[in-house]
């Protein structure tokens, strides 16, 4: 009976552990009331792991897959349990059946040799005494050998049917446990048919964060590009026109001043060449003037 009392504990336990591991649920609803497994502080456990991960849409994926998986585990350890309390009231089943047929058999024996004892053993007790023996089933035995016979029977009469009786309330104690169990297996599948649809809604809100993280990231950078161009205040196209225009006649008279520039030392290099060709011929014609004058004087 201990035994069996020690087994309803190991499932009291577990079962109370289960319900508040099945809470894991309550991420895929995210408030109170949606879920009928969750405990309040599993709940507050299960927010804060979101609040931590907000900000990191990855490590939120990454957490919904692994508490995903924790289904299949508590699932497969429900049904471990539920098999195993099965068995136990299947093991009590037939312990109470062989009880109670024990039972019965003694019944039949204490009837039998109790009328074999009361033809033997008349009112006054006087063929009993005179003859000092008794014979149950084909044995003989002496008045207080008989006695424990009988005793024996009894005996073994009551110690089955307290064992049927203590079988019997050890299995109403499983059946409830098998009851628990049943209806806890029941509640973790919801759940994790739940959770599977959930997890789909939140890939969207997590893509939907993503996609806003990204969005508040543009629009910063653009108004910080705006903000660094405020001091410009706004411009008009006529604006940017009379700009582009100043920018343009700027361009043409530096153009303009290095094509001078260019005509200037034209000029130069010209009279140089000029000057040198002149020198030459200069130089030319005195030398012919020289030759004429000595041919003249001889």
């Amino acid at each position: 009976m201990f035994s069996f009392i020690g087994k309803i504990l190991k499932f009291a336990i577990a079962t109370s552990f289960l319900v508040g591991i099945a809470g894991v649920a309550a991420f895929a609803t995210l408030g109170p009331g949606r879920t009928h497994a969750v405990l309040g502080e599993m709940q507050t456990s299960l927010l804060e792991a979101v609040d931590d991960n907000i900000d990191d849409p990855a490590a939120l994926r990454a957490q919904i897959r692994e508490m995903e998986k924790e289904y299949p585990e508590r699932i497969a350890q429900v049904r471990s349990d539920l098999a195993e309390v099965q068995s136990e009231i299947a093991a009590l089943d037939r312990e109470v059946a062989v009880s109670e047929r024990v039972v019965a058999l003694a019944d039949q024996d204490l009837d039998r040799l109790q009328d074999q004892l009361a033809m033997q053993l008349p009112e006054d007790g006087a063929r009993l005494v005179a003859r000092g023996v008794i014979t149950l089933d084909g044995h003989t035995y002496t008045p207080a050998r008989a006695k424990v016979r009988l005793n024996q029977v009894r005996a073994t009469r009551i110690a089955y049917a307290n064992r049927a009786a203590d079988a019997r309330h050890d299995r109403g104690y499983l059946v409830k446990q098998q009851e628990r169990l049943e209806d806890l297996l029941v509640k973790l599948e919801a759940e994790r048919s739940e959770f599977q649809t959930q997890a789909l809604a939140l890939g969207r809100q997590i893509d939907s964060i993503a996609r806003n993280d990204r969005l508040i990231q543009l629009l910063d950078r653009r108004n910080r590009t705006i903000d660094e161009c405020s001091r410009y205040d706004s411009v008009s196209i006529d604006q940017i026109t009379g700009r582009l225009a100043q920018v343009k006649s700027r361009q043409e008279a530096e153009l303009e001043l290095l094509s001078s520039q260019d005509n200037q030392a034209d000029y130069e290099d010209l009279a140089r060449m000029q000057l040198a060709t002149e020198n030459l011929e200069a130089q030319h014609e005195g030398n012919l003037a020289l030759d004429q004058g000595g041919r003249s004087d001889l």
